[in-house]
């Protein structure tokens, strides 16, 4: 585990979402939304986060439309700003590709991230955690492409809103086998090369989804 990891991400089965936790801080909505809004954007500078990002060089799992779905999140959830962390990151993040990904096996990369490189006794207690932040949310794990846009008009030069998904990677099935990832890596390996980012051995159509992202065929 990293040193700068948070101690609550070694295993997801110390992390528990308190769904009695929706006290607000005092003050206008305005300037709550405001304080959200730098707390996450803060959080996604903690040096564990910034590895993990960098593992994701074509942006499967964390391009900006996910990364502000993670901010929705933890708004709809009235997470307490202290509750800002590495491990609800995590689950909000793999919560965001359980609704908007089709391909199952990138999103597992979170798994040795968020519960350390013997993360497969913990996958369970992850995904029962994660449903306790969809509860929390009152289930409204849907989020519309105005909305995640409306997240990163607030600071739109942020890098974070500057993670653009690669064309090549849309979210329908390839059966071109070197599309897929070869297992969750997790900290300390260098990112995946990505032979779709070097080279398109074959020919390929585009459609958009309802969101803009562009699919391909």
């Amino acid at each position: 585990m990293s040193a700068t990891q948070d101690p609550t991400t070694a295993h997801m089965a110390a992390t528990h979402v308190n769904l009695g936790g929706r006290s607000c801080p005092g003050g206008s909505g305005e300037s709550l939304l405001s304080r959200q809004h730098q707390a996450f954007l803060h959080l996604l500078e903690d040096n564990f986060l910034q590895q993990f990002l960098s593992q994701d060089p074509c942006f499967q799992i964390s391009d900006k439309y996910l990364l502000a779905m993670v901010l929705v999140y933890f708004q709809r959830a009235h997470l307490l700003l202290s509750e800002y962390t590495q491990s609800n990151f995590f689950l909000a993040l793999y919560l965001a590709n359980d609704m908007e990904e089709d391909l199952e096996d990138p999103k597992c990369e979170i798994f040795p991230w968020a519960l350390s490189e013997d993360w497969r006794p913990w996958v369970g207690d992850f995904l029962r955690q994660r449903d306790k932040l969809w509860a929390r949310m009152d289930f409204r794990a849907v989020v519309s492409r105005q909305s995640c846009e409306e997240v990163m008009a607030k600071v739109p030069t942020h890098w974070a809103w500057a993670r653009e998904r690669r064309p090549h990677h849309g979210r329908a099935q390839r059966s071109c086998p070197e599309a897929r990832l070869s297992g969750p890596r997790g900290p300390g390996l260098s990112p995946p090369q990505c032979s779709l980012s070097v080279a398109l051995p074959w020919t390929l159509t585009f459609s958009r989804t309802k969101r803009g992202h562009l699919l391909v065929h």
